[in-house]
């Protein structure tokens, strides 16, 4: 194991997303921490799938004072405050500097990284003292298309110890089941890849939708989103 004596302790942040980025940034900025960020997919890849959607916050709550005193260490203009970018925006103008930003100042930053589980060292969990000065042993393995598609491979597996673990993984792509009480409904599990669970963009693909009748399970941000679109690409029809 790596000593705990050392300056700096470890940190390891999973996720590379907005929250994850905001994170590493703010830690490497105290100066007190050693900081590696694991992303799972390519960079900011659940940003990137929403990409053609505005969001319905503007660029004065989705940078924060650390993230835009990065921006300027970097040389890069800042966002105008009351504009609202869309996904792809948000990446390009903020997120992708972020994470260069953190490269360059000592961060290890990596994709295609999944965390497969954490653990406190050699405890599990009915051993309850003495934890907090046990370090986190997390199992990272590579997700590669060559990896993915070997299941239950133990290539790519690797051990990492760390003082912190911040999980910012997110919720996006967990989606709810569609059956009573949140539990899967009949069928749903064999039909799981006919059924979209992100935000499509209908106007790259108008033929698969309209003219055809579409169900849209949810009543929030993304299910109003995706019926305005598919108006949207109605009219334009």
């Amino acid at each position: 194991l790596m000593s705990m004596a050392t300056t700096k302790k470890r940190l390891t942040v999973i996720g590379g997303g907005p929250v994850g980025l905001e994170v590493a940034v703010r830690a490497v900025k105290s100066g007190k921490w050693q900081v590696e960020l694991l992303e799972r997919g390519a960079p900011f890849a659940n940003v990137r799938s929403w990409g053609h959607v505005k969001l319905f916050s503007n660029w004065s709550l989705n940078a924060s004072a650390p993230g835009l005193e990065a921006l300027t260490e970097l040389g890069v203009a800042h966002p105008i405050p009351d504009a609202f970018p869309t996904g792809n925006q948000y990446c390009e103008a903020y997120l992708q500097h972020l994470w260069s930003w953190l490269v360059k100042n000592g961060a290890t930053v990596r994709s295609h990284a999944y965390v497969v589980s954490i653990s406190r060292g050699q405890l599990v969990k009915g051993d309850l003292k003495g934890r907090s000065n046990v370090p986190f042993r997390l199992l990272v393995c590579a997700t590669t298309p060559e990896i993915e598609a070997s299941d239950g491979s133990e290539e790519g597996e690797e051990e990492l110890w760390c003082d912190a673990v911040v999980d910012a993984s997110g919720s996006y792509g967990n989606r709810n089941w569609l059956g009573l009480g949140g539990a899967p409904a009949m069928g749903e599990r064999k039909l799981a890849r006919e059924i979209i669970t992100g935000l499509p963009d209908v106007g790259k693909d108008p033929a698969r939708f309209l003219g055809k009748t579409t169900l849209v399970v949810g009543s929030g941000y993304s299910a109003i989103t995706f019926i305005a679109h598919l108006r949207e690409a109605a009219v334009r029809e």
